[in-house]
């Protein structure tokens, strides 16, 4: 199922051309098999298929040959590994971070390695061209994911104390390295976030949770307490809240105080308690929401602050802001009168995510609380609702599509009552109703609150 090899020379070639990729030098590793060397070639496969079988044949050429005491295989895989994350050529990018991913969980003791030679061939250097620091900021995070994909993060590798400083140091290196991606481009902001709080929560599952505190040692995450609306600021109070649960969960499976002594101060406070503090955020937030198109994926804070404001108001031990701060914040700033096309568009997309974080919230809610949250997005939230049944009324409106999938959202918010049909054909069941748990009053409640919009 694999090509023909390469010639020698054409495989020489392929080597030379390793060389372009960053500044480190091939030139300790002696020259690999063509067999190998084919491996890398298919990795940039357009073919989904053609590039995960590459990976899992390169994974077992490397374990051979690891088995044969011959290091210098995957000295050489590495470096061409690191390099090849940064090429823009066909699916490179996707299948180097794959082929990386292989060599980490096969070879967990390379992790050291692997994260000096990322921050060694993808540093921003002075002069570099746009297109060159878009190849090396794009390549630095595709390495890192490849990091968190192998399960590396969830292996204890170090048993020595040389060892375990190694590792501190190197997840150290990661973090600082991801913030710099962070901050470069702000089409970073969400995946660089995304990516920090799936490696804590790594850690966090894999009970080395005293090591989030050296991937955060980068990251400004204490200064989320202070008010202020930039972009950059709303992502760091997100995070914040992130650490916030995981945090208060590790407490909760009675987790040792001092892996989280550690933390930053702000996972142990309100972050929310300074005047000021949420009016800048929801300003920030609905800033970086109506300022994106409707291509990009909506910053990760929104889905972070709702997740954390469901679970700390469902629980008696946390002070939460109160729903008539929340609902009109939101409403009054996402849906201005006389708003752009674009910008009904990622609000009205940003309607539905809400909707989507409350459903998930109430598995844990009273049905009490379930209530009161479900008529409170219907009841608080005027102008949203305003423009949802507006836009969903004329389908040739550019935001239709948006409105559609908000509209779905509220509709499997309230769930639906199964009516009783036609028995169902042989050997086909019906599809299972959604649980209903809210109560008469509250579906009157909500249904009072549509009918003053003439669209309903």
């Amino acid at each position: 199922g694999t090509r023909p090899h390469r010639s020698a020379r054409h495989a020489e070639r392929c080597h030379r051309h390793s060389h372009s990729f960053g500044q480190a030098s091939l030139s300790g590793s002696k020259m690999p098999e063509g067999d190998l060397l084919q491996q890398f070639h298919d990795l940039a496969a357009p073919e989904d298929e053609a590039r995960c079988r590459a990976a899992a044949n390169l994974r077992e050429i490397l374990s051979r040959d690891s088995a044969k005491a011959d290091g210098d295989s995957l000295a050489y895989a590495i470096k061409r590994l690191v390099r090849g994350v940064q090429s823009s050529r066909q699916c490179a990018r996707q299948g180097f971070s794959l082929g990386l991913a292989e060599l980490l969980a096969a070879f967990p003791f390379e992790l050291e390695n692997v994260l000096t030679l990322v921050r060694q061939v993808t540093e921003m250097q002075s002069g570099l061209k746009a297109h060159e620091s878009k190849e090396r900021l794009l390549g630095r995070f595709f390495a890192y994911v490849a990091v968190l994909q192998s399960g590396v993060l969830s292996k204890e590798t170090a048993t020595v104390d040389r060892r375990k400083a190694a590792e501190k140091s190197a997840l150290a290196s990661l973090g600082h390295g991801l913030h710099e991606v962070f901050v470069a481009r702000s089409y970073l902001h969400a995946p660089a976030v995304r990516l920090l709080v799936e490696i804590c929560s790594t850690l966090c599952a894999a009970g080395r949770s005293g090591l989030v505190a050296d991937v955060l040692g980068g990251w400004p995450v204490n200064d989320s307490a202070t008010s202020g609306k930039d972009g950059a600021k709303v992502h760091m109070i997100g995070i914040a809240l992130e650490l916030r649960a995981m945090h208060d969960r590790l407490v909760a499976d009675g987790a040792e105080a001092s892996a989280l002594q550690t933390w930053p101060s702000i996972c142990r406070r309100d972050v929310f308690a300074q005047s000021g503090v949420f009016k800048a955020f929801v300003e920030g937030l609905v800033a970086e929401i109506v300022g994106s198109t409707g291509g990009d994926e909506l910053p990760p804070a929104l889905a972070q602050f709702f997740r954390w404001w469901f679970q700390a108001s469902s629980s008696s031990k946390t002070a939460s802001l109160a729903q008539d701060q929340v609902w009109p914040a939101f409403d009054q700033g996402l849906f201005p009168d006389k708003a752009p096309n674009n910008s009904q568009v990622q609000s009205l997309r940003a309607l539905g995510e809400i909707a989507v974080q409350l459903k998930a919230a109430t598995a844990k809610m009273t049905p009490k609380q379930q209530d009161a949250f479900t008529v409170g997005i219907f009841s608080q939230m005027p102008k949203g609702l305003g423009l949802l049944l507006q836009i969903m009324s004329y389908t040739r409106a550019p935001a239709h599509v948006a409105a559609t999938f908000a509209h779905s959202r509220m509709v499997e918010l309230v769930g639906t009552v199964q009516l009783p049909g036609p028995a169902p054909k042989r050997g086909r069941a019906p599809p299972p109703a959604p649980p209903v748990r809210l109560s008469d009053s509250s579906r009157l409640a909500i249904l009072n609150a549509l009918q003053q919009y003439p669209q309903f």
